[in-house]
């Protein structure tokens, strides 16, 4: 089952036509908010059956999917939509605004719904993370315009989790694969045809890519790789340097 994921509570326009193209073979599609222009709810509603759920306090829509895994001794992974604006904070049932960014806040929430998979839409740019024993996904939207727009597709294989982020108007994709039962995390950046590999485990944090590189390699940065900024050669032959073999490349 392919899900699609899009932020766009406050969007006044019509979609791009980039999004229905993307979204064409989905399942179901989920939007962390409330949406509140008709006129996008159904065209998406024309793609495949929406999930929404409101901005405020906790409001969540929370779900199974079977994961088909012959090593897994889990038989679900548990997902949940929440907007995310606010957080619980310690034993008590006070709420507390989510700061944009924080993680252990969002994790918070994601511990609190007793969840595996949180998908939130609180925030202005978009991120795949795992943080301690929970994978955190969110689309992003810019109030004012489509300059950061992003939509997400997710799929779960067997025991592994397929997060693809695509920045609508860019040609540039992001690729994230998450074992689900041994965390490995490997991730793909691409634009046009050609695509830089991370694999998280194997990354010694040598420094040899953002030194030889720093245009593209950005460790404070998300997304790290900026994959658009130099030309692919440029980019393979600071690659090739890579002591752990963390880093590759390929072309499609």
């Amino acid at each position: 089952m392919t899900y699609g994921i899009i932020l766009c509570s406050d969007l006044d326009t019509n979609l791009p036509n980039e999004v229905s193209e993307i979204f064409n073979d989905v399942d179901l599609i989920l939007h962390p908010g409330e949406l509140k222009n008709n006129n996008i709810k159904n065209e998406l509603e024309k793609t495949a059956k929406l999930i929404e759920v409101k901005d405020t306090d906790l409001d969540n829509y929370t779900f199974n999917h079977k994961i088909e895994s012959s090593d897994s001794n889990k038989d679900n992974i548990k997902i949940t939509i929440v907007y995310g604006d606010v957080y619980p904070k310690g034993e008590s049932d006070d709420m507390e605004k989510v700061s944009e960014g924080d993680l252990s806040q969002i994790y918070s929430i994601a511990e609190y719904l007793d969840t595996d998979i949180l998908i939130y839409g609180n925030s202005s740019k978009s991120s795949v993370d795992m943080f301690k024993d929970k994978i955190l996904i969110t689309p992003s939207f810019n109030n004012e315009g489509l300059s950061d727009f992003s939509i997400m597709l997710m799929d779960i294989v067997g025991d592994e989790l397929i997060v693809k982020t695509f920045e609508i108007g860019k040609s540039i994709s992001t690729t994230l694969n998450i074992n689900l039962l041994t965390k490995e995390k490997v991730k793909e950046y691409s634009y046009n045809n050609f695509t830089v590999v991370w694999n998280a485990k194997k990354c010694i944090h040598a420094g040899e890519c953002w030194r030889n590189l720093p245009e593209v390699f950005k460790p404070a940065e998300k997304p790290w790789v900026k994959i658009n900024i130099k030309s692919p050669d440029e980019i393979k032959e600071v690659i090739d340097k890579c002591p752990s073999g963390a880093l590759s490349y390929k072309e499609n």
